[in-house]
């Protein structure tokens, strides 16, 4: 019985062995983490945000915002305290009221407005990027601004700043019938937006920067954008369309994120872009997260809200429980036999 027993062990183990192999044969198996659905995405995230958002760490957050006036930040943290139902001393309450007071008023506000439309990176809140500076950067007018520009540059001899043409590129071509990327018109032209409103106010980090700029180094036919301009020449005679699908892709992504967020919360997420892979994730968070995205990164942070998108692959489950089945097995082969060897030397050295 026992050898029967034994037998068969040896058998499956041999069964386990070659499964095993073939499943670290699978080349999904290099990619133990695939996308999450929306519902487990969903699920994950608003369970980590429960645990985060404490009474203690929404205060000290509160706390801080007033101290520092910081009005985006207040209205946040007001927000999470009603949804999460933590209430509020009123003390606090009281002077983040009268912060958002003195920022209010009608003057204060015509003159902060102005000054925000005519230099972005002089905006004080995202209201006042919203309603006082994207509107004049949402028009074609700046894309073929930025053509002119630069072809006097080209003309003259000096540097051509490469990056506000690629981005002037997608964004006119989103007016073309030349998209040759995932994108539609509307998520290229706001994408667009977004890149050249977040460059002039600073909030694209140096990686991301680096990886734009790459992507914007595409051939322009420099000669034509004189007629291209006043309307005498077709769009893929300034540029092959297929050269600005990089770029396109890269506009696409945030103008995803603009989609299910708004303007300003987009901008103010592009900090957590360092290259492609995190405008993509930042693309599927949003979808996922959609008016939610930025209060999850701000909560959660980039790393632990990215993760939250992934799960293991189900072949990557099977060879973790195949690994720990050959190992039970492996052991009930070799248990008995050390077991046996133990016995013969106890045989051989009896006590005297």
């Amino acid at each position: 019985m026992i050898r029967l027993i034994y037998n068969t062990l040896r058998l499956t183990s041999v069964i386990t062995t070659i499964f095993f192999l073939w499943v670290l044969s699978q080349s999904p198996f290099t990619r133990p983490l695939i996308d999450a659905t929306v519902n487990e995405a969903r699920h994950a995230i608003a369970k980590a945000m429960t645990g985060q958002i404490t009474t203690e760490w929404l205060l000290l957050k509160y706390k801080t915002a007033i101290e520092n006036e910081d009005l985006d930040e207040i209205v946040l943290m007001e927000d999470l305290a009603q949804d999460y139902a933590i209430p509020l001393p009123p003390d606090l309450k009281q002077r983040a009221d009268q912060i958002a007071s003195d920022a209010s008023g009608p003057i204060t506000t015509l003159i902060s407005c102005t000054s925000c439309a005519w230099d972005i990176s002089s905006c004080q809140t995202l209201g006042q990027i919203a309603s006082c500076a994207l509107p004049v950067e949402m028009t074609p007018l700046g894309d073929l601004n930025a053509l002119r520009r630069a072809g006097v540059d080209w003309a003259t001899g000096n540097n051509i700043d490469k990056l506000d043409v690629g981005l002037a590129l997608v964004g006119l071509s989103a007016t073309t019938a030349t998209l040759v990327t995932g994108g539609t018109s509307y998520t290229l032209k706001v994408g667009e937006t977004v890149l050249r409103a977040g460059r002039r106010m600073g909030a694209i980090n140096s990686k991301f920067m680096d990886v734009l700029a790459q992507a914007a180094n595409i051939p322009v036919n420099w000669a034509h954008i004189p007629p291209y301009i006043i309307g005498k020449t077709p769009f893929d005679q300034v540029v092959n369309p297929k050269h600005i699908t990089q770029l396109s892709s890269l506009v696409a992504d945030i103008g995803i994120v603009r989609k299910n967020t708004s303007l300003t919360e987009t901008i103010i997420l592009l900090k957590y872009v360092d290259g492609a892979e995190d405008a993509r994730r930042l693309a599927r968070l949003s979808d996922v997260s959609e008016a939610e995205t930025f209060r999850t990164l701000y909560v959660l942070g980039k790393q632990k809200s990215f993760r939250l998108l992934l799960k293991l692959s189900r072949i990557t489950k099977i060879a973790i429980g195949l690994a720990f089945i050959l190992i039970a097995q492996f052991f009930g082969l070799f248990a008995g036999q050390i077991l046996r060897i133990l016995k013969r030397i106890v045989k051989s050295n009896p006590r005297r």
